[in-house]
């Protein structure tokens, strides 16, 4: 199990050292950084309730120019028409953890005057743990879940704390994996307004469950003298690297 743990992360960092090679044929990737055991803080409320997101939030890749948006202005106000479902008679925040929060901050983990201030993709990687091991599912609501707080805390920095519908839409990137598997999100925040589910709605686009390889073995699984599993990684799957590639490239060119 050690072994797995150790290889998720380092299988990231080397798919992100790839990527960060090509700086030379994209000048435009020399304008970002990747920051490690990424900070952040902020807060919204929703009814009567209020949710925090805070502390380690993976690895981001931080830019100096904002994303642009995928939506149009026509777009977003089409979302206005939108119904959300309704969860009731369940809470939005029945799995969340209740916690005694006594001030309210907004950070992005940043010092004034970085010169990378903009979120541009979020890494998360699967705890890849016995006790604490992520379904799909659970991986890519967190995704979501970092990504938003991300925007959130962007939107209100820019913006001011009390924005409602924002001036801008604020688009950040996550890409979520258990060291097979990869799952690619990308959030545009519209509106901080929650006083209703009338309104413009914020938008999610995910594609998940995006294998890299077919299989990973230490050793080769022989059955009557014929190799079924070899060892080591077999059936590379290329087409996701070039959505994991993509998904860095975005914005530089």
């Amino acid at each position: 199990m050690r072994e797995r743990e150790e290889y998720c992360p380092k299988l990231l960092q080397s798919l992100l050292h790839l990527c960060q090679t090509q700086h030379c044929t994209y000048p435009a990737l020399a304008q970002r950084t990747l920051v490690a055991d990424w900070k952040v803080a902020t807060s919204w409320h929703k009814d009567s309730t209020i949710y925090h997101v805070r502390g380690s939030s993976g690895s981001l890749l931080s830019a100096k120019t904002p994303l642009d948006p995928l939506a149009s202005s026509s777009d977003i106000q089409a979302t206005e028409q939108h119904v959300l479902e309704s969860l009731y008679p369940l809470s939005p925040a029945i799995d969340l953890q209740e916690v005694n929060v006594y001030q309210e901050k907004n950070h992005l983990g940043f010092k004034d005057g970085f010169p990378y201030p903009h979120p541009h993709t979020v890494y998360l990687t699967e705890p890849c743990s016995t006790k604490a091991k992520f379904l799909p599912d659970q991986l890519r609501a967190k995704m979501i879940m970092v990504a938003f707080g991300g925007a959130v805390a962007k939107a209100k920095i820019l913006f001011g704390e009390d924005v409602r519908t924002l001036p801008r839409p604020v688009v950040v990137q996550s890409v979520g994996t258990d060291g097979q598997l990869f799952h690619f999100m990308v959030l545009q925040l519209n509106t901080l307004d929650f006083t209703s589910n009338d309104g413009i709605k914020n938008l999610v686009w995910m594609d998940g469950d995006q294998a890299l390889y077919e299989t990973v073995a230490a050793k080769a699984q022989i059955k009557r003298k014929v190799v079924v599993v070899p060892a080591g990684v077999a059936g590379f799957k290329p087409q996701t690297f070039v959505k994991f590639w993509a998904m860095y490239l975005n914005g530089a060119v």
